[in-house]
């Protein structure tokens, strides 16, 4: 009887004291579905995609906040191999000017799919080469374009409508129109950089 009385006691106490923790835990993470709080340069939200395969091979594609060259807030594609708990460089460079990595969108099933395109039977190769991603997130929007095939650096995302509100930047989060890609219309991502 005395322990459920101590553990509904410290539950209360937990609560109060896990806001600070929440916060915390907010930052550089996704907040509600398509809503990412960035501290610094250099933190990584929470999936946008998750790719599997058909093996036990599994993707997490996220965002990364970096400074460009002229100081601008920039967006960028990461990728995490949950498997062996690495980072995958999705806008790695092979070429002149391929990444390593590009993301498919098939037109009839709408699948969604990443795959590398650095061949060999190196370590970093994957045991199934298609990785299929949750579907909610994107879609074509050239209708002209049957099959979209792009490598991840050359789908860039852009920061627009930016406001300033209490000790925060709120930005929309867009990928350039020229791409042919954009987001479904139930997802509008958008960035908060904490001040």
């Amino acid at each position: 009887m005395f322990l459920p009385k101590l553990l509904m006691a410290g539950g209360a106490v937990c609560v109060g004291c896990g806001l600070p923790v929440a916060y915390e835990l907010m930052k550089g993470k996704k907040v509600d579905r398509g809503t990412f709080v960035f501290e610094g340069a250099g933190q990584v939200s929470l999936p946008i995609l998750t790719c599997k395969s058909v093996g036990s091979n599994v993707i997490d594609v996220s965002l990364i906040y970096k400074l460009g060259a002229d100081g601008k807030k920039e967006l960028h594609w990461k990728g995490f191999d949950q498997q062996r708990q690495t980072d995958v460089g999705l806008e790695d460079i092979i070429t002149a000017r391929d990444s390593s990595w590009e993301l498919s969108i098939f037109p009839v099933s709408k699948k969604v799919r990443i795959a590398p395109l650095s061949g060999g039977m190196g370590e970093d190769n994957y045991d199934d080469q298609n990785l299929f991603c949750n579907e909610d997130v994107l879609e074509v929007t050239k209708e002209a374009d049957k099959h979209f095939d792009k490598g991840f650096n050359k789908i860039k995302l852009t920061l627009d409508n930016c406001k300033e509100i209490s000790g925060k930047e709120e930005c929309e989060i867009n990928i350039s129109k020229e791409v042919g890609l954009g987001w479904k219309p139930n997802f509008k991502p958008k960035a908060i950089f904490l001040i």
